[in-house]
């Protein structure tokens, strides 16, 4: 365990492919009896030269001096000419340049294979020395990489000599170019035609290894694992397995999440290669697999230790991430502080910070705002964790986490929209519009929340937006009750366009519906069973025909005609005060009988508006008190009841907090104050309109007020 605790692994685990056979040889001929150089005697049975130079090239390559053999035999070949012998100057120059490449030299392998084809056209009838040149013109292609040209050599050396005893190890090296060519069922094919032909074979382990391989390359898990667990039987002790093969195994029952299984070679292969750079990369397939089978601790203990040991490392960051995630997911294990990295586990929301403000991949980043994100969301912040996702959505459209983030991003807009349209924030809710509505937000599944949005966007002055998200909505899967909302808040916001005609059509539209609900469905000349059914319109019940009176009390306000607006607006509050948005109709009613000097009546019904806010403030903006007391100091002004009408403009002003409407409730106190004919207090609430409202109209019409109630005996009847 000491060992493993040096070592280390892997990140993208999951998607780890092998390229390259995991034959622990090169599959050179080197070894093969028939292979090697024959300096005894020149090969093949063509004419030996009868000079000293080709004796002195023969013993050079016989103790390795394949340069200082090749320089004589291309000086015997000059003056040999087509005399004998050629044959065997040519073969072993051939032979000389096999070697050097076999050894790393590319252009030495490319030199022998074109003499090798062109002994072989040569001289045909030599079968045994055409034998050995094709199988190494095959081996030359090989060592080069050019997989296919190697396969069609060895496939080439089969089919003209099949009773060769090249043909065994040609036929596992066909399948081996195949493998190493990434043709891995084809590879597979061959290789088990080896295996079967040949069970006592050299190369049978190996092939034994690779068609596991070929298998989990194929995502034939069980193939994979029935060659993997035959090898490992056959072959039980783990030191001849080679390390390419060995990781090939741990790798492929990781992917298959058979962590148990890659535990055991994972661990085997640290101890034996405790000083390998892609330890970094086992070190962290162990902490996965240790976190997939539920062992926590030892799974942070394992990622602290990548952390400590290989700190610049992409495998240190993920380790990071996962450490994070776990203290999300479960938090509260009791670890050693002194453990590296183990800050990740205890505050998972500022490694996502570090780790996002340092990330310099993209997938990195997209991974790290979706943990952020569900961590927030998961901690109720529901504000930052919108924002995180939205983020997310901006920068990674395609995202791989795009179903869930889904779920999650309009699962935190509903919680920010429910709350702020509760409570009146209707800037709140558009805010959320603006950044969200690309997201595809605005459908019938999601009829709450685009409604909202569609109401906030109305209710602060976007028009054009709102009646953007009614439409949409309109063409979605709503039922008859939301359609009948939709048409409303599309009335509504036509009569603040000020388009009566489109108003008017709309409200004709819903006030039909009534007729249309019990109308029988036209006949066809279907059967009865065929028939396509009717679509029925919802019929507008009482709630509908207060909001469509509502709607035109509103259209009769804008147009000036406060008498029909009144009429209209009776109606809408006539049943009791089950109507959304009463408080507004109070107000709207109240401006209207002001407007008719009914005062007392109009007093009456701002303080009807208040006490609908009072009792339900959430669902409605401050403007409402604002406005209603600011009414009703109007009244009051206007009764010549000075002292309680400063008394309704202060509580405006109060509640205006600042805000410009609280201007005009500044003014009225010092109208109200001018009426009282109280100069000192009138001149400080002027003065105090001026200094707030700044140069421009608000100074003049305080200027106004002081020059319109002096507190001369002039202006007795100032206010008259």
């Amino acid at each position: 365990m000491k060992k493993f605790l040096t070592s280390s692994v892997l990140i993208v685990a999951l998607v780890f492919q092998l390229g390259g056979s995991t034959q622990d040889s090169s599959g050179s001929d080197m070894d093969h009896p028939a292979a090697q150089p024959n300096v005894s005697k020149a090969p093949g049975v063509g004419t030996t030269p009868n000079d000293p130079l080709y004796d002195q090239a023969m013993a050079a390559m016989g103790r390795g001096g394949y340069d200082e053999a090749l320089d004589k035999l291309k000086n015997l070949l000059q003056q040999s000419g087509e005399a004998a012998g050629k044959e065997k100057i040519m073969r072993s120059m051939a032979d000389c340049h096999y070697f050097l490449g076999m050894k790393g030299n590319r252009n030495s392998l490319i030199s022998a294979v074109d003499l090798y084809r062109d002994v072989v056209q040569r001289y045909p009838d030599s079968r045994d020395d055409n034998i050995i040149s094709l199988y190494r013109t095959a081996a030359s292609y090989a060592a080069l990489d050019f997989y296919y040209e190697a396969k069609r050599e060895f496939e080439n050396l089969c089919a003209k000599y099949p009773d060769s005893n090249y043909v065994p190890e040609s036929t596992f090296r066909i399948g081996e170019m195949l493998y190493k060519a990434r043709k891995f069922s084809e590879s597979a094919q061959k290789l088990e035609d080896y295996v079967r032909k040949f069970p006592q074979g050299e190369y049978v382990k190996t092939a034994y290894f690779n068609l596991g391989d070929c298998y989990s390359q194929l995502n034939q898990d069980e193939a994979a694992d029935k060659w993997y667990s035959d090898a490992l039987k056959k072959w039980p002790d783990l030191n001849t397995v080679p390390e390419g093969v060995l990781l090939g195994i741990a790798f492929h029952y990781f992917r298959g999440m058979k962590y148990r299984d890659a535990l055991k070679l994972f661990f085997f292969y640290v101890n034996v290669y405790p000083e390998r750079e892609n330890n970094k990369e086992i070190l962290f397939a162990i902490g996965r697999s240790l976190m997939e089978l539920d062992q926590i601790q030892l799974s942070l203990k394992v990622f602290s230790l990548l952390i400590e040991r290989f700190p610049k490392s992409r495998e240190a960051m993920e380790s990071a991430i996962l450490m994070a995630n776990i203290g999300v997911n479960k938090p509260g294990l009791k670890l050693p502080a002194y453990f590296c990295g183990m800050e990740n586990y205890k505050e998972p929301l500022k490694t996502y910070d570090n780790l996002l403000a340092g990330a310099s991949s993209g997938d990195y980043a997209e991974e790290l705002l979706f943990h952020k994100g569900h961590l927030l969301f998961k901690s109720d912040r529901h504000k930052e964790s919108f924002e995180t996702y939205n983020v997310l959505l901006n920068r990674f459209p395609k995202s791989r986490y795009r179903e869930e983030v889904m779920k999650y991003f309009l699962a935190s807009a509903e919680r920010i929209v429910d709350e702020s349209y509760s409570r009146g924030d209707y800037l709140a809710v558009s805010e959320i519009y603006f950044k969200s509505h690309e997201q595809g937000l605005i459908t019938g599944d999601n009829f709450k929340v685009a409604f909202a949005m569609g109401e906030s966007l109305r209710r602060v002055g976007l028009h054009d937006e709102a009646a953007d998200v009614f439409e949409k909505l309109m063409k979605t899967s709503v039922g008859a009750d939301d359609r009948t909302k939709i048409l409303l808040a599309m009335a509504d916001v036509e009569c603040e366009r000020r388009h009566y005609e489109n108003v008017e059509k709309i409200l004709q539209r819903l006030s039909s519906a009534s007729q249309e609900k019990d109308q029988p469905p036209k006949r066809t000349g279907r059967s009865k069973s065929h028939a396509k059914p009717s679509v029925k319109a919802a019929s507008p019940d009482g709630q509908t025909q207060r909001h469509i009176s509502r709607i035109l009390g509103n259209v009769y306000f804008k147009k000036g005609l406060y008498d029909k607006a009144i009429l209209a607006y009776a109606t809408a509050l006539s049943n009791g005060e089950g109507i959304e948005g009463l408080a507004e109709i109070y107000l709207k009613n109240a401006d209207c009988l002001k407007a008719m000097n009914s005062l007392d009546a109009a007093i009456l019904s701002y303080r009807k508006a208040i006490e609908v806010y009072n009792r339900e403030s959430r669902k409605y903006a401050v403007d409402i008190l604002v406005a209603s007391y600011r009414g009703i100091g109007d009244c009051l002004f206007e009764k010549k009841e000075y002292q309680e009408a400063i008394s309704m403009y202060k509580q405006s002003a109060t509640y205006a907090a600042g805000r410009s409407e609280g201007l005009w409730s500044l003014y009225g106190v010092g109208r109200g104050y001018a009426g009282l004919k109280n100069q000192e207090m009138a001149d400080k609430s002027l003065s105090e309109l001026k200094n707030k409202g700044g140069e421009g109209f608000w100074s003049n019409l305080a200027d106004y007020v002081q020059r319109e109630y002096d507190w001369n005996e002039k202006y007795d009847s100032v206010g008259q």
